[in-house]
């Protein structure tokens, strides 16, 4: 990967604005002369002129850096961002970093280069080097989806909190009292951007407010993958007493925990209720079709555009700005209403 000024300051432990100082022949103290041509040497560092220039005119271009292209959200938010920057006449230049630091703050680095006028990005825990060198050179950027792992920056996202509550609320209100979660809240992973851990507090305190308590093995942890979501759903109906209810945190493991359900004959919503978060596609088509948490991901979008512009054109100039989008509760065939079945009981 390419060497950066960050990497020149951290070598040397000295400030990013003496590093940059020296780099355009500014007065520097000869100890710390002497360590930055150090670095500069060992690191093999060669400033960038070219983005420097381009750093002076505007290119209307907005950096776009996402986690990936491969599932219906995804495709979802870039069509919508896509759209917003072009009613603004701007022009997105997009990458990829599948979860990976590296990819990140390469793409980032190539960006900069390359003239962008601001970056919006889906943050990827350990890109901490593309954080600072945005900051650095001033870059305006706008998270998206989630909050980065690291400082403070504006940020727009959907109220995950919320979210798990409603879903969670919504079995309850229809009799459910043994509700089980599959999620993607590692507990080894404690960074504050984790979108599945917001929904699965609100989950839990749906449960607190309406004194409800779940043994332990109704709540199945899993990596927001298909696969995962399809082994959390097996393990989760290999315990004795089985749940009635199920909220699942995460699109990607709904579809791998629907094909389980299938697979294993349980009944929908005869012997489990489903609730999902994310109201793609499947939940719309599915049999029955699935009661979900709807996101905005169209506001969000052009929420995130307007957020981004507003910074490089100065009109916002200090403050940290977090948008935290509503979600939606869309209620379908998915939910069994066991108040209703008791209230006809003829017994």
């Amino acid at each position: 990967m390419k060497t950066t000024i960050v990497d020149v300051a951290r070598e040397t432990g000295l400030a990013l604005s003496t590093i940059s100082k020296f780099l355009n022949g500014g007065n520097v103290r000869k100890d710390n002369r002497e360590k930055i041509e150090r670095a500069i040497k060992k690191l093999d560092y060669v400033p960038n002129g070219y983005a420097q220039n381009l750093r002076k005119a505007r290119t209307n271009t907005i950096g776009c850096l996402i986690d990936s292209m491969q599932d219906e959200y995804a495709t979802q938010l870039v069509m919508y961002l896509t759209d917003a920057a072009i009613e603004k006449h701007y022009q997105l230049l997009y990458a990829c970093h599948n979860g990976s630091p590296e990819a990140a703050d390469n793409a980032i680095r190539l960006m900069i280069e390359s003239g962008v006028d601001g970056i919006i990005l889906e943050p990827v825990e350990g890109a901490d080097k593309s954080l600072e060198l945005m900051r650095y050179q001033e870059i305006p950027f706008v998270a998206i989806d989630k909050k980065p792992p690291v400082g403070a920056c504006d940020c727009v996202m959907t109220n995950g909190f919320l979210g798990g509550y409603m879903g969670c609320e919504e079995l309850i209100k229809f009799g459910h009292r043994k509700i089980a979660i599959i999620t993607a809240d590692n507990a080894k992973d404690r960074s504050s951007w984790n979108q599945s851990r917001e929904r699965t507090e609100g989950f839990l305190r749906a449960l607190k407010d309406y004194d409800i308590t779940i043994p332990d093995n109704y709540v199945e942890n899993g990596n927001y993958l298909f696969q995962s979501g399809s082994d959390c759903m097996e393990k989760l109906w290999a315990v004795g007493d089985h749940p009635t209810a199920l909220f699942i945190a995460n699109y990607d493991m709904c579809l791998g925990a629907m094909l389980t359900i299938h697979e294993l004959n349980i009944k929908v919503p005869e012997e489990l209720s489903v609730v999902t978060f994310d109201d793609l596609l499947y939940s719309c088509i599915a049999s029955p079709e699935l009661t979900a948490v709807k996101q905005d991901t169209k506001k969000m979008a052009y929420d995130a555009v307007d957020m981004i512009i507003r910074r490089i054109i100065k009109e916002r100039e200090s403050g940290t700005v977090i948008v935290r989008e509503m979600p939606e509760l869309i209620s379908r065939d998915s939910v069994r209403n066991i108040l209703l079945e008791k209230e006809t009981d003829p017994k």
